[in-house]
């Protein structure tokens, strides 16, 4: 039995002439340069930075949305009380200081529980990690490690 490939092959030679259209007119409207990397990573440094500095006055819902977004994963076990977290790069980290950092965040509301949902945010995961929780005799505290990504 043959299977026609034809049909297959067009829409696919479509599709890349689509992202290479894309892909031109992005370069057009940046002007074709591409930025070091070097560069980029001082600009990211630079703003969480900046972030650090600022967290302490922004508002709650701002701080909560934050955290939201570094930590994308936080599961404890209420018995022993371990947790395991991912912490991520959101793609905003990584923008040109433009404003102010508030504004970044959409906002919960009853009347617009899924507000915050609406635009997913590309991010980069950094590490997934371990705490185990250790009590002493003078404090209690968690002894974090880094897990290994399985590359996928």
């Amino acid at each position: 039995m043959r299977i026609p490939v034809e049909p297959e092959l067009r829409r696919l030679d479509a599709r890349r002439e689509e992202l290479d259209q894309m892909i031109n007119s992005v370069r057009r409207r940046d002007g074709g340069a591409v930025e070091p990397a070097e560069q980029a990573v001082e600009r990211t440094v630079q703003r969480l930075q900046q972030l650090a500095s600022e967290l302490f006055s922004l508002p709650k819902p701002a701080v909560r949305e934050i955290i939201r977004h570094l930590f994308v994963k936080v599961i404890g076990d209420m018995e022993t009380r371990d947790v395991v977290v991912s912490i991520a790069l959101p793609s905003w980290a990584t923008q040109p200081a433009g404003g102010d950092l508030a504004a970044m965040c959409l906002g919960r509301s009853r009347q617009s529980s899924t507000s915050s949902e609406t635009h997913q945010d590309g991010m980069l995961l950094l590490a997934d990690g371990t705490c185990q929780y250790v009590r002493s005799n003078w404090s209690s505290c968690y002894e974090c490690r880094r897990q290994p990504r399985l590359a996928a």
